[in-house]
């Protein structure tokens, strides 16, 4: 302190810039995908994530990092929250649908598409049932962006932290195979997301007036997992014993940005972001007290214990690879732009590590069932529009506001699976405040959005559904032959139909202090 004003000192500096280093280096351990529509930070948020030509947030560091290099230094907190309010609603089942409770009679032997075994209807974990997204989800924002003395030059750090659980993700079936769990349709892109941490570290330079360039980090994870288990005696089966191994390497998601301003009302941005999801590896045993396996040959019968192995795959926290351009025109006070960006959802990939296509696809349990050709459900790449304006019409004060349309890439769920999506609409606003204390710059800024997903009604083909129960079985003791199997069978959550939508608002706060 001295005399009336306040010094910020460079080491104040610089241990801040470290501590927003770490947070942004934490893992990014579930689906940070719903940022990535809803903007990083308060000034993404107020202009409809639409900062690819122009920007002054941290959020720039995924929208486009060039971008830092064009702003005043600067560090900030922020508070965020979203709340969704998203329906599936399921169609009445057919009373015939449902799996007896005599398939435990039956001989199934091990049947040509696996063991995946249907359950009765009436004993499954949890009764089919429609699916509620809500809930208050808030996040605390920190970010920072330094020059460290070198004209044109900034590096920027951001972290969003959850408040309340640090993270947590959870994996989910598009099919049939659900019933084992929630047994319901869950929302494949908007909406149903876990809480995470995200991280991001970047520079961006400009050489001359006219551009700038900007590369940032999106920093993830990667896990793997053994888990091995010992059943002392197989017909007690509440209880074993377990131990299990996991190692972590860190993954990384590269963002590249342009930015050009031919001319003082005109700028240009183009921004590549790579593709990224958590993959998730691992392996699990089961080894069971007195269980062996028989060999037997010419001169001797050999038995060893019988181990189960299984290895596991998961990939959560998809976000495509995305190219962006904008156009931004900016003129007295007035600036908008507008950005479309190309998005490959060709390529997704769903929790259990599987693309859409092949989710979609079985084998036949009867002679003539239908041939499922999955690439129908394959995912179709997509083109969305973010559009974004701002008029400072006072010195200290700018009103924001902003538009976007996302369109589905999701086809008509009509066979096995279950993306639930369609496609959304956003509207933003948002409000700049600058001011000063003791002769030193702040900014407090107000964002707000308001997300609506069309309804959407999606009619099952039963031919194109996975029957559970093949026709013309027959009892395991007598092998008589069981009527009740013809027919379709099935506990997919969404046979035989279900309908979607619903809306989501996202609201914050941010206070900024200038360099």
């Amino acid at each position: 302190m001295k005399g009336t004003s306040f010094q910020c000192p460079v080491r104040a500096h610089l241990i801040l810039l470290a501590i927003l280093c770490f947070a942004a280096v934490l893992p990014d351990s579930a689906q940070a995908a719903g940022f990535r529509m809803m903007g990083y930070d308060v000034s993404a948020m107020g202009s409809g994530n639409s900062q690819v030509a122009y920007g002054d947030g941290f959020g720039v560091l995924y929208t486009n990092p060039a971008l830092m290099s064009r702003f005043q230094e600067k560090m900030g907190a922020s508070f965020i929250f979203y709340r969704p309010e998203l329906q599936i609603e399921l169609g009445k089942r057919p009373a015939n649908a449902d799996i007896p409770i005599s398939i435990y009679d039956a001989r199934v032997g091990k049947l040509e598409d696996g063991l995946d075994r249907a359950v009765p209807t009436l004993e499954t974990q949890h009764y089919r049932r429609d699916t509620e997204v809500d809930g208050f989800n808030p996040y605390l924002g920190l970010g920072m962006t330094q020059a460290f003395g070198i004209e044109g030059f900034r590096f920027g750090t951001l972290a969003l932290i959850p408040i309340g659980d640090v993270a947590n993700t959870t994996t989910r079936y598009p099919d049939e195979r659900e019933q084992y769990y929630s047994n319901q349709v869950h929302f494949a892109r908007f909406g149903e997301w876990d809480n995470m941490i995200s991280g991001f570290l970047g520079v961006s330079y400009s050489p001359v007036k006219y551009v700038s360039l900007g590369v940032s980090v999106q920093v993830a994870l990667a896990m793997l997992a053994n888990i091995n288990i010992y059943i002392p005696e197989a017909t007690v089966q509440d209880y074993m014993l377990t131990t299990s191994k996991a190692s972590i390497e860190w993954a990384f998601r590269p963002i590249v940005g342009l930015q050009v301003e031919p001319i003082d009302y005109l700028a240009l941005g183009l921004v590549f972001r790579a593709e990224k999801y958590i993959k998730i590896d691992g392996r699990g045993s089961i080894n069971m007290w007195n269980y062996h396996q028989s060999f037997e040959d010419s001169s001797i019968d050999v038995t060893v214990p019988n181990r189960p192995a299984s290895n596991l795959s998961w990939a959560v926290d998809y976000e495509p690879m995305e190219l962006a351009s904008s156009v931004g025109f900016n003129y007295e006070g007035f600036r908008m732009q507008a950005v479309l960006t190309w998005e490959r959802w060709s390529q997704f990939l769903d929790t259990s590590a599987q693309h859409p296509e092949e989710a979609a696809e079985f084998r036949a349990l009867n002679r003539n069932d239908a041939v499922v050709n999955g690439e129908d459900y394959k995912w179709s790449d997509t083109l969305s529009v973010n559009v974004g304006a701002e008029y400072k019409y006072l010195t200290w004060a700018t009103v924001k506001a902003g538009w976007a349309y996302s369109p589905s890439p999701v086809p008509m769920q009509k066979g096995r699976t279950n993306y639930a999506d369609n496609d959304v609409m956003m509207v933003a606003v948002g409000h700049i405040f600058d001011f000063e204390i003791l002769k030193h710059q702040f900014s407090a800024e107000l964002g707000f959005q308001f997300w609506y997903m069309f309804d959407r009604v999606v009619y099952k083909d039963p031919g194109q559904i996975r029957d559970e129960f093949a026709d013309g079985s027959v009892s395991l003791f007598g092998g008589e032959e069981m009527k009740e199997s013809y027919g379709l069978q099935t506990n997919n959550p969404g046979f035989p139909s279900y309908k979607q939508g619903g809306w989501m608002v996202v609201s914050g706060g941010s206070l900024n202090y200038h360099f």
